[in-house]
């Protein structure tokens, strides 16, 4: 088991059960026949499916957490009630090693914040998607409160060193938007830091 997935869940728990769980059931939940799931980790949004949508789940990451993503199916009961679940280990979303327009939708929740190259990595999520297809995305951002921003800036630095590579001055739509895809943004929830919704290719 890896020690930072278990870390990061009881860090998340609290927002679980608060308006984020919300969050998570609405935009995964919206996934659907062939779907890529990227930055996986312990496989948190195992519970937010609907599973008679999905044909297919592979999931991706770069430090998988198999064994707990095994004990989640069992504790859900999806054993033979879900489609082929693949789990791909050491994989960036920056080098995703699926053929161009694979999916009918890509997940992702928390990921490009810690990503090196963003655009590298929205790029391909653009090029594994089918024409039509979208990335349902729950990401945190800098604030779109202006009296949020600067101090997000300035503790970034620190705070990136400190938690994984995690930057909290990441303006994630606009990367979306420079590889091309549309994207549709819900409501932003705590202040303007966690942006969500549908980033669609033409």
């Amino acid at each position: 088991m890896a020690a930072s997935g278990v870390i990061f869940d009881m860090v998340m728990a609290p927002l679980e059960s608060s308006r984020f769980g919300k969050v998570r059931t609405d935009v995964v939940g919206r996934a659907h026949g062939a779907v890529l799931e990227v930055g996986a980790g312990t496989g948190a949004t195992l519970p937010y499916y609907r599973w008679d949508s999905v044909a297919s789940l592979t999931m991706v990451d770069l430090r998988l957490d198999a064994d707990r993503i095994a004990r989640r199916v069992r504790r859900l009961g999806l054993n033979g009630q879900t489609p082929g679940i693949v789990l791909v280990n050491a994989v960036s979303v920056e080098n995703l090693p699926f053929a161009d327009e694979s999916f009918d939708s890509v997940v992702f929740t928390l990921l490009f914040c810690s990503v090196d190259n963003p655009d590298a990595g929205a790029r391909e999520v653009k090029r594994v998607l089918k024409p039509g297809g979208n990335a349902f995305f729950v990401e945190h951002v800098l604030s779109d409160k202006p009296a949020l921003q600067r101090p997000m800036r300035s503790i970034t630095p620190a705070w990136r060193r400190m938690s994984g590579n995690c930057r909290l001055d990441r303006t994630t739509i606009d990367t979306f938007t420079r590889a091309g895809l549309t994207v549709t943004e819900r409501p932003r929830l705590f202040a303007g830091v966690f942006a969500s919704g549908t980033a669609r290719r033409g």
